[in-house]
């Protein structure tokens, strides 16, 4: 707010999708198997394959679904 930029979060690349999506399946693997060690190493693993597919392939939200300066 402060330089009168958008946000990175707000922008047209996945960073907060990939990041809710593993905490979904973080809390849905330790509900369904709560004493399995590797809980945590599943849902990052979903964080990274997700985040590295979107900067590889350019996948971007599409436009109507974006944050939009007024000018």
């Amino acid at each position: 707010m402060l330089t009168g930029r958008m946000p990175l979060l707000l922008g047209r690349e996945f960073y907060a999708t990939p990041a809710l999506l593993g905490a979904v399946v973080f809390c849905l693997i330790r509900y369904y198997f709560p004493l399995h060690g590797f809980n945590i190493i599943y849902a990052v693993g979903i964080i990274f394959i997700l985040r590295s597919s979107a900067i590889q392939w350019g996948l971007y939200y599409p436009k109507w679904l974006i944050y939009s300066e007024k000018n």
